[in-house]
Parts: structure tokens; C-alpha cells; sequence
């Protein structure tokens, strides 16, 4: 995250999640996933994709995942 310019951690955004959650439970969270980044590994990747699934489990929604190759 640091090297994207992401000044927040997983365990940050994860906490900020849970809270819109409790406080406005049909609100609508959206963000960007970027993968393939610059020197990013396969274990990175993992990680990154079961933290998905993690907050996407939390939110108990469907998801629009839209991907884009460059």
C-alpha cells in the first residue's frame, strides 16, 4: 500500500468498514483493487484476494467487480 501512495493500512480500512457498517448498515462501500502492481508477488496477491473476500463476506451484498487490463 505504501508504495501505491495508500496512506492506511488493511486492518484500518477494515475497522472503517465495520464501523459505516454498524452505524448505516444499507450504505454502499466502494473502492479500487489494484492488482499486477509493480513487483507485487503471488503471496501479495492471495492476501489482497482473501482480504476481498473477507470485507466482501462483512458486507453481506452482492458485488460489481469490474476488471481492466492496461
Amino acid at each position: 500500500l505504501k508504495k501505491m501512495n495508500r496512506h492506511y493500512s488493511t486492518q484500518e480500512y477494515y475497522e472503517k468498514v465495520c464501523l459505516i457498517r454498524k452505524y448505516f448498515p444499507d450504505a454502499n462501500i466502494t473502492t479500487d483493487v489494484i492488482v499486477g502492481f509493480a513487483e507485487e508477488t503471488n503471496l501479495q496477491f492471495e492476501n489482497t484476494k482473501r482480504f476481498i473476500e473477507k470485507i466482501i463476506s462483512i458486507l453481506n451484498t452482492k458485488v460489481l467487480l469490474l476488471i481492466y487490463f492496461l
